[in-house]
């Protein structure tokens, strides 16, 4: 990854680790464009930056990215160069301005030729196309203009009425079409024929940049400093996907303190996160696991908080709110398991148990959360266990396998050799599992549209319940034992009552899929974390 800075250096990063690969110190004003050649050996720089008011060099330099040094530096521009773009055969590359000049250059003479685009306002952007047989010019002077890359001639003229200036234009992989940002919304228009496909709207200011995924369907946009959003828009369906902001990846995992004045939240970049449950406001970070975080609980006390992660560590928290200058919280303790880093890791209520699937033999393997030690295995390779799930209490372990038989497991004198109690007759399809706070009945949402309840003591199903929609991936019983909210696969919650067998309520305000639930101490909210990287905090009282 490279980026560019004010301060006219280009630094090179490592998009694993994150760490810093190199300088350049590129020039002697701001960056104002970056491109990477096709084969990813040159990386191209310009500078810019209030050029008309201040005496800068306008300059183009191309870096050898194997020795970090400069090969060739390009001058043609008497403004601010805003736009690079390489040929897809990296022979050329081309530069616009804002002297409303758009130079191509070859790149083994090193001699540049104009490109005719008579724009009236300055140059926002040059592109080629994939097929590198077409350029696209757009300016603020509303038009983008396309060019035969061969010939130089004038192919066709979009004028852009709806929009308030063009900020940003970009090429999909594939395809005839081209994107074109302004000031709160993003046009596309097929090139051939210059009709107007479809208008997207969602940003609060101008659309300064935007790229394709590498399969053309999604267009990620940003907004400008003001705006400070990244929005996803899903082509084939025309539709506003996601807003990113503020965030770093989805949510994984979370939970109420015991107050219900907190949330403490997961994520698959490896932070925790502290909430205010009223207002939703940021109150910390935990910072330490590596990856995704699996697990995150609290003692019943509320004074300590445990979270375990992907990175073979449980790692132990300060759960108190505290004034401090930082709002990042370290770890007061690791332990670390030297388990398989792709198990699925659950730890119990009262903290003593942490249960692991090993997806190789398909056991599950139960661990002393406080001395990090095997205490047995759980299951046989026959069965292979694909989901477990403890009872509140912490007594029970409840495992489902691919046989889709629930087994039942006695934690208060658990051995090696330990035999299951097993329910009477087989399960549909188990895509989630909760037990009831009372520890008498489990749910079982199945890949239909119907979950299940059982009676832990009769052994029995006691229900099997049709819901008004399928798709459910996570359920959730309520403190009181009154409730029971589904999560589904497109961001729906439904809530239905235990003892009436009747639907009471939907909400709908994720982008994405459910991935985690939690009810407030008292019943009365419900947290909802998703694939969109939002918490949904939902009043039932």
């Amino acid at each position: 990854l490279a980026s560019g800075g004010h301060d006219g250096t280009v630094l090179l990063w490592d998009v694993v680790t994150g760490d810093q690969k190199a300088k350049l110190t590129a020039h002697e004003w701001a960056i104002s464009a970056l491109e990477f050649s096709p084969d990813g050996k040159t990386l191209a720089s310009a500078n810019g930056l209030q050029s008309d008011m201040i005496d800068v060099k306008l300059e183009i330099k191309l870096w050898n990215l194997n020795t970090r040094e400069s090969t060739a530096i390009l001058r043609g521009h008497s403004k601010d160069i805003t736009s690079l773009s390489f040929s897809p055969d990296g022979k050329t590359i081309a530069s616009s301005g804002k002297d409303r000049k758009v130079l191509l250059w070859n790149l083994s003479t090193g001699k540049s030729n104009q490109l005719k685009t008579e724009h009236k306002e300055e140059i926002v952007f040059v592109g080629y196309s994939p097929d590198g047989k077409t350029i696209a010019t757009g300016s603020w002077d509303n038009t983008v203009k396309i060019w035969d890359a061969k010939t130089g001639s004038l192919k066709n003229t979009i004028i852009e009425q709806g929009l308030v200036g063009v900020y940003s234009v970009v090429f999909p992989p594939k395809g005839s079409t081209i994107a074109v940002g302004g000031n709160m919304m993003i046009r596309l228009w097929d090139i051939q024929t210059k009709k107007h496909i479809r208008t997207f709207k969602g940003h609060s200011r101008s659309v300064s940049s935007m790229a394709f995924s590498p399969d053309g369907n999604t267009l990620a946009t940003v907004g400008d400093q003001l705006d400070n959003t990244i929005m996803l828009w899903d082509l084939q369906v025309a539709k506003h996907r996601t807003t990113i902001k503020g965030h770093h990846s989805m949510v994984t995992c979370l939970t109420y303190s015991p107050d219900g004045k907190t949330i403490a939240s997961g994520s698959r970049s490896g932070e925790g996160y502290l909430w205010n449950a009223k207002t939703g406001e940021y109150e910390a970070t935990l910072k330490g696991h590596d990856i995704e975080i699996q697990s995150i609980t609290y003692t019943p006390d509320g004074h300590v908080i445990i979270t375990v992660g992907m990175d073979e560590t449980i790692r132990v928290w300060e759960g108190r709110k505290r004034l401090l200058q930082t709002h990042t919280r370290k770890a007061q303790s690791t332990l670390h398991l030297g388990t398989n880093s792709l198990d699925s890791r659950v730890l119990s209520p009262d903290n003593k148990f942490m249960a692991t699937i090993d997806w190789i033999n398909g056991k599950v393997v139960l661990w002393d959360q406080q001395t990090g030690k095997k205490r047995g295995d759980l299951g046989e390779q026959s069965y292979k266990v694909k989901k477990v799930v403890f009872s509140p209490d912490g007594s029970v372990l409840a495992t489902v396998g691919h046989d889709l038989t629930l087994r039942l497991w006695d934690l208060k004198s658990i051995k090696s050799d330990a035999v299951p109690r097993l329910l009477e007759s087989s399960l549909q399809k188990s895509i989630d599992l909760a037990f009831s706070q009372d520890g008498k009945v489990i749910a079982n949402v199945t890949d239909k549209d119907t979950f299940q309840l059982w009676d832990i003591a009769a052994d029995k199903e006691v229900s099997l319940i049709t819901m008004v929609k399928s798709g459910a991936n996570r359920v959730l019983f309520s403190p009181n034992g009154t409730i029971i909210v589904f999560g589904f696969q497109d961001g729906t919650i439904l809530l239905w009552s235990r003892h009436t067998n009747q639907h009471l309520a939907g909400f709908k305000g994720h982008t994405g899929g459910i991935t985690s639930l939690a009810f407030s101490p008292d019943s009365r909210s419900i947290a909802s974390g998703g694939y969109d990287g939002t918490i949904l905090l939902w009043e039932l009282q």
